[in-house]
């Protein structure tokens, strides 16, 4: 079920116009995560807040451990991941390393919803998205 509602969004990509309509965008892109079920993972508790404040609120994972334990606690709940860092310099270095350690490890990473904020919206950091949302 996770992989249909993931390709929900994809179609629905194609259909409307997001690049002209960010709210439009992030509502489809905040209820897909919400069905997704899958855990989250943010760089800092400001990314996580951020998220919170826009309705997603369960699963969400920031960096405050060494990317080896954090890679470890998610392989222990043998879950798909979705890796939500930023778009700056760190953020994709941190984004290769924790999805390099998950795959390594057998770890699924869904990449859709990281790849559609950057293809259809202008954030560049996680903790910017609630201030456009409310």
């Amino acid at each position: 079920m996770q992989h249909v509602i993931n390709m929900n969004f994809i179609k629905r990509n194609a259909v409307v116009n997001y690049r002209n309509n960010y709210a439009i965008f992030l509502i489809d892109w905040v209820s897909s995560i919400i069905e997704s079920n899958k855990i989250i993972i943010v760089e800092g508790k400001k990314d996580k807040k951020a998220l919170v404040e826009l309705g997603i609120d369960d699963n969400i994972i920031y960096l405050q451990d060494a990317l080896y334990k954090v890679v470890d606690k998610i392989i222990s709940l043998n879950k798909e991941v979705i890796i939500l860092t930023d778009f700056d310099t760190e953020g994709k270095k941190l984004y290769s390393a924790l999805k390099k350690g998950f795959e390594k490890e057998g770890v699924i990473v869904d990449k859709t919803f990281r790849e559609a904020l950057r293809r259809y919206t202008k954030v560049s950091h996680i903790e910017g998205m609630h201030g456009t949302y409310n």
